[in-house]
């Protein structure tokens, strides 16, 4: 009766918990060295403060980065890092870029601008690159609270001690 069973594919390992290669800081750098490369090919078309701004945005998001160096990142920051570094800011650029110069300082019927609009989209990335950058380092402060907590318990004189 065997002949009639139909196969079925083993169910692949999970990867849960797992950090995706994507995820890795030395892939997490080669996006920022590229975001960078970005804003520097666009800067005789980008405001100047919008290319402070974002190269401001690349330099919080390094932080985040930096603080890999002394465990993985939590999945929700690596996960921010990357898809800020790799589409949201490139995204972002790219469609500025795309608006004609002589309508960049147009109002809009929303009454703001091409040059507003660019400017509120890099300060909500900066804002999100701030909180998961604040997220990362209260983690660490988090950590070495709990283990000086347990090192205190550890190691001070228990009421049974005689």
């Amino acid at each position: 009766m065997a002949l009639f069973r139909r196969s079925t594919p083993e169910p692949a390992p999970s990867l849960a918990g797992q950090p995706d290669a994507e995820d890795k800081p030395d892939r997490l750098r080669r996006h920022a060295s590229e975001a960078v490369t970005t804003i520097n090919r666009a800067s005789g078309e980008l405001p100047t403060y919008s290319c402070v701004q974002a190269l401001h945005l690349v330099d919080l998001l390094t932080e985040v980065i930096d603080l890999s160096d002394t465990r993985a990142l939590d999945i929700h920051a690596a996960i921010t890092v990357r898809r800020t570094l790799s589409e949201y800011l490139p995204d972002t650029i790219a469609a500025f870029r795309k608006i004609p110069a002589t309508a960049r300082h147009e109002a809009r019927p929303s009454g703001r601008t091409p040059v507003t609009a660019l400017e509120e989209s890099l300060s909500a990335m900066q804002q999100a690159a701030r909180e998961t950058l604040l997220a990362a380092q209260n983690h660490d402060v988090d950590a070495l609270m709990t283990q000086g907590a347990f090192l205190t318990t550890k190691f001070s004189r228990s009421d049974l001690d005689l």
